[in-house]
């Protein structure tokens, strides 16, 4: 653990820690208090754990979430229209459109700079956020709680009802965030490839 960069950190440690969060919402925080986070070994314990359910999600979202998404932004981008040149299915495992804005994107690593990385880790941190929540819902429902989301009957069903909504709420900026910047990526290196000057594309 000691080699992980800050950056391993967050991606990973948040996304685990938010699942963690949603479980004991809905416990009442009786997994924080078994794991006692209180003392040293028990926050050292609750990293750890955060951290390894934080890379197996993480690698989930990017594995077979991501693409899906990716692949669904590609196709009703005009801007990855106009780049590419062809059209990107969504139900594939691998199309020529996204590897060729791979290969693009990729070619351009100075171009595309510090700040575009930074913007599409943000990006991927709504998304696993989200990601997240949703995981410790259904582990909650298929779990001796068996929640009902949307009949607020109880404590726990309104927690989860709003940690649903949260959910939605994340996921949706996600996508919003991963559309702006697959837009202003697109532009950029369509104006890379004319061989115009890209300017400074805003966030």
């Amino acid at each position: 653990m000691k080699d992980l960069s800050l950056r391993e950190i967050l991606r990973y440690g948040v996304a685990g820690g938010v699942l963690l969060l949603t479980i004991a919402a809905i416990e009442g925080s009786s997994i924080l208090s078994r794991m006692r986070i209180d003392s040293l070994g028990g926050a050292t314990a609750f990293l750890a754990v955060a951290l390894v359910l934080g890379a197996v999600l993480y690698s989930v979202h990017r594995a077979l979430l991501f693409p899906f998404a990716l692949r669904a932004q590609l196709k009703y981008s005009a801007a990855a229209r106009d780049l590419l040149g062809l059209a990107v299915p969504i139900w594939t495992i691998v199309s020529d459109g996204e590897m060729k804005f791979d290969q693009l994107r990729w070619s351009e690593p100075v171009a595309l700079g510090k700040n575009y990385s930074e913007w599409g880790d943000q990006m991927h941190l709504l998304y696993t956020s989200g990601e997240a929540i949703a995981v410790g819902l259904f582990v909650e429902l298929v779990g001796r709680n068996r929640l009902a989301l949307w009949a607020p009957n109880s404590a726990p069903d309104v927690v989860a009802n709003s940690l649903l909504v949260c959910a939605a709420v994340l996921l949706a900026a996600g996508a919003i965030s991963q559309r702006r910047l697959l837009t202003v990526t697109c532009k950029m290196l369509s104006r890379k490839r004319a061989g115009e000057p890209s300017g400074q594309a805003a966030a």
